[in-house]
């Protein structure tokens, strides 16, 4: 799933899936993606609870639609892997 690409509700792309945290007892804990930017230049990763997105199977490969407006997505905090992420 890494490396997957998110598009919104619009079917605009908003990024790719860059790594997923694992909680304690094997659950997973949040997806985090790479928004923004072009090429990888001006992105920053965000975390997101799993529900937020909704995967579709491929020939090859999944695709994903990130269930969040834009201004969801912009508000959210940037993900830094040395602080805990929060889960219901």
């Amino acid at each position: 799933m890494i490396g997957t690409g998110v598009h919104n509700l619009s079917g605009q792309s908003v990024g790719k899936m860059t790594d997923l945290l694992i909680g304690d007892g094997g659950a997973l804990k949040a997806v985090v993606l790479d928004v923004g930017g072009v090429l990888g230049v001006g992105s920053r990763r965000i975390a997101v609870e799993p529900s937020a997105l909704v995967l579709y199977p491929g020939r090859d490969r999944f695709s994903a639609m990130l269930v969040m407006g834009k201004d969801t997505i912009a508000a959210a905090a940037t993900f830094k892997p040395d602080q805990t992420v929060k889960s219901d």
